[in-house]
């Protein structure tokens, strides 16, 4: 048979054949593409097209850029400062001989720091105005230290010796510690603490030196403080307290398992958990208590500094994450849209201070990860 006769016998092999060797060109150059791209810089900055959102044109939402940044180390736990637009984080290997020290991204310029890098930083906490920290390290003797710093100068104010565990900074110049059911409120100045609350034991078993669960967040004039404590063995019995640190006032807001909460303004929170036997989206006010806004499985809750909008993270049947956003009206969240498919899991949700940027650090396969996305003018 001749050649011309073969080639017209079998053109289906062939075309299978150029196929085949096409997609595997085509995959190999986009993995050379990816690993380039990784090598140049662990930074991304992805501009999204509106067109790939589903919401309504009405709705208000509409991500104009996407920031993305790599952390090579796994984060146990971050805080955004709102004054300095920065994000505070501290790494899980708190054995490392080197210590892990307090790390620092510029969310502006992606430039990251580490201050104090020779300490076994096991817990950190920052003001409110994100001016001033105190953190939990360890002596040789394994003996427990809770360091003041200043943020701002990069130095330490001063330390001391003790065991109780710092929940929250009201200002720059106090702290909040749980010490058993007794909550102190230190004064930095001097390291002078009072109680100023004590819980009801009700069975709740409080961690002891572990604030990766714990959760705290400041009202918008810094007089209250919001803080879930969860219980280590029974993890729907945790509490949202109300903290009031000039009169010691306690007021127990919610009881079960509380994943995250957010302030709304005018008093009110919202709030991701288990209680009363469902699953959802909570929001919380002095009038009417806690009731259920949206069912479901979520995780992180961050209101927009304007009280009017909220973004969270949704977990789907296929057990990934997805972020979304949707405007609060009364005890309703509307139109609901996402802002990004598949982060990984989230560690972090807030919105940076009086701009329209979500920032969030999330776990994934590959590593963490830091995005901010930034809204339009249209924002929730």
């Amino acid at each position: 048979m001749s050649k011309l006769g073969s080639r017209r016998r079998y053109p289906f092999l062939r075309i299978v054949w150029l196929a085949a060797f096409m997609g595997f060109v085509t995959a190999a150059f986009l993995g050379m593409v990816e690993l380039y791209t990784h090598s140049l810089n662990k930074e991304k900055t992805v501009v999204m097209d509106p067109a790939l959102f589903a919401e309504p044109p009405m709705a208000g939402f509409r991500v104009e850029s996407v920031v993305k940044q790599q952390i090579s180390e796994q984060v146990k736990q971050a805080q955004l400062l709102p004054t300095s637009n920065a994000l505070l984080y501290w790494l899980k290997d708190i054995r490392s001989a080197d210590g892990t020290g307090l790390h620092f991204i510029d969310l502006a310029t992606g430039g990251s720091e580490v201050y104090q890098p020779n300490e076994p930083v096991q817990n950190a906490i920052a003001s409110a105005d994100g001016t001033k920290a105190v953190y939990i390290t360890y002596s040789v003797g394994d003996v427990p230290y809770i360091v003041y710093y200043d943020i701002v100068q990069k130095k330490i104010i001063r330390s001391w010796q003790d065991w109780p565990l710092p929940i929250a900074m009201p200002d720059d110049r106090h702290s909040l510690e749980l010490l058993g059911l007794d909550i102190l409120l230190r004064d930095l100045d001097t390291g002078q603490t009072r109680t100023v609350a004590r819980l009801s034991s009700s069975g709740t078993d409080i961690p002891k030196n572990d604030l990766s669960m714990v959760k705290w967040v400041a009202s918008p004039d810094q007089s209250r403080i919001y803080v879930s404590l969860p219980s280590i063995g029974q993890p729907d019995q945790g509490v949202l307290l109300s903290i009031v640190p000039a009169s010691g006032d306690v007021s127990k807001l919610a009881e079960g398992e509380v994943y995250d909460f957010s302030t709304l303004g005018s008093g009110s929170l919202l709030v991701s958990g288990r209680m009363n036997g469902q699953e959802g989206i909570f929001k919380w006010d002095g009038q009417q208590g806690l009731r259920l806004v949206k069912q479901g499985s979520f995780q992180n809750v961050a209101a927009n500094t304007n009280g009017d909008g909220a973004a969270y993270s949704m977990r789907t049947a296929d057990g990934q994450f997805k972020l979304m956003a949707a405007r609060v009206k009364g005890d309703r969240l509307v139109d609901e849209t996402t802002v990004y498919s598949d982060p990984g899991y989230v560690r972090m949700l807030q919105w940076k201070k009086d701009e329209p940027v979500l920032v969030c650090m999330a776990e994934n396969i590959s590593g963490t990860y830091v995005y901010q996305f930034r809204f339009g003018n249209r924002k929730p």
